[in-house]
C-alpha cells in the first residue's frame, strides 16, 4: 500500500522569495530563466553537457523516463528517407558527400542499437541561467543560446512557461502543471547509448568500479572518484575496518560548490 501524503506535502514546497514572471523567475535577489532543448546535436562524443556543469551561472537539469517506443524504427524511417534523398543529389555533389556521410553514420548507430537491444528513453533537458539582473539574465541567456545552437542543439525560451519549466527540472514538485500531453512532448527520444553520452560524468577508471567521477583536480588535472556507497559495495573492507556505515563532511566557501555537489549525490 502506497502512502501519498509525503508526496503531498512535497508538492506544496516552495522556496521563499519566488516570484513568477513572464520570461524569467526570481528566487531570492537572483533573477533566473530557463530554456528548453528541443532537439540535440546529430552527432556527440561522450560528455556533451560536461563544459556547462562546471559554470556556476548555468544549472543543467535532465529528466529522463523510460519510453515506449521504437527509437530504432524511428530512426530506420530517416534513413529511408535520407537514402531516397541521396538518390535523387545526382547533380549536387557537396550534398551527396554530406548526405553519403549521415548514412554511413545512421547506419552504424542503428545497427548498435539493434545489437544490444537499447532502450529508448524520453530526455528533457532545461538549461537554467542565473544572474543579479533581469537585463544580465536576458545576456547571458542570449549568449548561452547562441553557443549551444553552435554546437547543433535546438532550444526554446518558453517565456510563459518558466514556472512550468522550473516544476520539470527540480525534484521538489511532483507536478510541473503542463498538461500530461504537453508534458509528455516536451522531452526528446533517445536511445540508452545516446542518453550515455550525454551525462557530464564518466568512468574512466576501473579502481573504484561503484564510484563516479566528481571532478578533477586543479593543478595535476587528476581523477576524483567517489563511491558514497563503498561499505555496501565492499562489505570486505566494511568487516576489516570494523565501519557500519560511512560519513561525508563538505568543506568550502561562498561559491565553491557545496550546494551542486550534494545535488549530484543526491540524485545520483
Amino acid at each position: 500500500m502506497w502512502n501519498n501524503d509525503l508526496l503531498k506535502k512535497k508538492s506544496t514546497f516552495q522556496p521563499i522569495g519566488l516570484k513568477i514572471q513572464r520570461g524569467h523567475y526570481i528566487l531570492g535577489d537572483r533573477y533566473i530563466k530557463s530554456l528548453l532543448v528541443t532537439e540535440l546535436p546529430r552527432q556527440f562524443d561522450l560528455g556533451l553537457l560536461s563544459s556547462y556543469v562546471s559554470n556556476p551561472e548555468i544549472k543543467v537539469f535532465m529528466r529522463t523516463e523510460p519510453l515506449d517506443l521504437d527509437c530504432a524504427g524511428m530512426l530506420k524511417k530517416e534513413y529511408n528517407d535520407k537514402s531516397r534523398e541521396y538518390q535523387k543529389s545526382g547533380n549536387d555533389p557537396t550534398r551527396r558527400e554530406i548526405l553519403e556521410n549521415e548514412l554511413i553514420s545512421l547506419n552504424t548507430y542503428i545497427k548498435e542499437i539493434v545489437d544490444n537491444h537499447d532502450v529508448t528513453w524520453n530526455i528533457t533537458i532545461v538549461f537554467s541561467v542565473y544572474a543579479d539582473t533581469e537585463k544580465e539574465v536576458n545576456k547571458r541567456c542570449q549568449d548561452l543560446n547562441l553557443r549551444l545552437r553552435a554546437e547543433g542543439f535546438k532550444l526554446t525560451s518558453a517565456p510563459v512557461m518558466q514556472e512550468n519549466l522550473m516544476r520539470v527540472a527540480s525534484p521538489l514538485f511532483v507536478d510541473s502543471l503542463l498538461p500530461a500531453e504537453v508534458e509528455k512532448n516536451i522531452g526528446i527520444p533517445l536511445p540508452s547509448l545516446g542518453l550515455a553520452g550525454l551525462y557530464p560524468f564518466v568512468f574512466e577508471t576501473l579502481k573504484d568500479r561503484d564510484g563516479f567521477l566528481l571532478g578533477h583536480e586543479l593543478m595535476n588535472k587528476g581523477a576524483i572518484l567517489f563511491d558514497q556507497f563503498q561499505w555496501l559495495d565492499d562489505p570486505m573492507s566494511a568487516r576489516a575496518l570494523n565501519r557500519l556505515s560511512g560519513n561525508l563532511v563538505i568543506v568550502g566557501g561562498t561559491g565553491f560548490g557545496k550546494s551542486t555537489l550534494m545535488k549530484l549525490l543526491i540524485r545520483f
